[in-house]
């Protein structure tokens, strides 16, 4: 439905994802869960929403994960949004996260993330 709504077609919750929102106490009311749902359909990388996008992981999963994947993605995410706040432009994109811009291509390289305008769109909905 949300997909729709932001014209992702094929967009869709892995199974973290849909564990995470079961899992999830929901103290706030339908609008929170539709607020999460929303927000990682926006950041969804291509077409999967995952349960860090909903930003539903409790303490306890958290410290569960290794520091090594944390890191990968908190550095993923900051790339993602680094690159959608400048719409695109990899040079402010780097300003932003200050880095190198040869440092933020080897970054958008290992951690699979396409530079194209869709990504740069996401954030203009």
């Amino acid at each position: 439905m949300f997909a729709r709504e932001f014209d992702f077609p094929g967009c869709h919750l892995t199974d973290d994802a849909c564990r995470a929102l079961q899992r999830h106490d929901w103290p706030g009311n339908v609008r929170e869960l539709i607020n999460r749902v929303r927000r990682a359909v926006v950041l969804s990388d291509k077409g999967r929403v995952n349960a860090a996008a909903l930003d539903l992981l409790s303490i306890k999963e958290v410290e569960l994960l290794p520091l090594k994947v944390l890191k990968n993605q908190v550095e993923r995410t900051a790339i993602i949004n680094a690159m959608q706040l400048s719409h695109g432009h990899a040079e402010q994109a780097a300003v932003h996260l200050q880095i190198s811009r040869a440092t933020l291509y080897r970054l958008l390289e290992k951690h699979d993330i396409d530079q194209s305008e869709e990504l740069c769109l996401k954030n203009k909905n």
